[in-house]
């Protein structure tokens, strides 16, 4: 059995050790949390759903707003996470375009038809393959 001291050691260790693994938790979710956050400012100005002339004007109200993202939010890096997820949408793409998995990668399929016959499986409940859960 250890000694008072070593009890206490042993403690301040345990402690010290569990706090800087939540400071690195918090980290990593600040940091994804924050381009999620730019992810869901630019979505509030170019909606998913409104009637876009093609992906390639939805992508351009996506750049155009990720440009004038606040400063928390407008790092270089989640611009480009913003601009990737955007073009890997169906946003701007016909009503029945859906996400598709095919052997682990995502693609946009005009249809779930189309997805089926590539032999992936659709995933009818995202618009982006940034969002796509794995199937």
């Amino acid at each position: 059995m250890l000694d008072h001291p070593a009890r206490l050691r042993l403690l301040c260790t345990s402690i010290a050790l569990i706090a800087a693994l939540m400071v690195a938790g918090d980290a990593r979710a600040m940091s994804a949390g924050s381009c999620g956050m730019a992810r869901q400012l630019v979505a509030e100005q170019c909606v998913c759903l409104d009637d876009w002339k093609g992906p390639r004007d939805y992508q351009r109200c996506v750049r155009r707003a990720a440009e004038r993202l606040p400063e928390e939010h407008g790092t270089a890096a989640c611009r480009r996470e913003v601009n990737r997820c955007a073009a890997r949408s169906i946003c701007g793409e016909s009503k029945a375009a859906v996400t598709c998995v095919v052997d682990g990668r995502c693609l946009i399929a005009a249809s779930e038809a189309v997805c089926f016959k590539k032999g992936g499986v659709a995933d009818s409940g995202t618009r982006t393959c940034c969002d796509v859960r794995e199937l």
